[in-house]
């Protein structure tokens, strides 16, 4: 399972190197390409019945945890979570 997010600056907001300070220490890392970061979840296969334990159990916490420590430094955030990268 990968969580990917897209940040998008705002020239008032936050320096990008908070911004990548910020999501290293959350446990991010930084990818090239359609998105800027990943996070690699130790959840390797959820079967279908376990999907929605795994949402409310992980995922929107990981995503409160980002909207928490980026609050007040203006930048948009996209995120997706697929269950295979191949």
């Amino acid at each position: 399972m990968w969580t990917f997010v897209t940040v998008t600056f705002n020239s008032n907001g936050a320096k990008a190197t908070e911004i990548h300070r910020a999501m290293k220490d959350l446990g991010f890392r930084t990818t090239i390409g359609n998105y800027d970061y990943v996070y690699k979840w130790d959840d390797k296969d959820i079967s279908p019945t376990k999907v929605s334990e795994f949402v409310q159990d992980k995922l929107l916490r990981l995503i409160d945890d980002v909207q928490s420590r980026l609050e007040g430094k203006n930048v948009q955030m996209h995120f997706r979570t697929f269950k295979n990268i191949k």
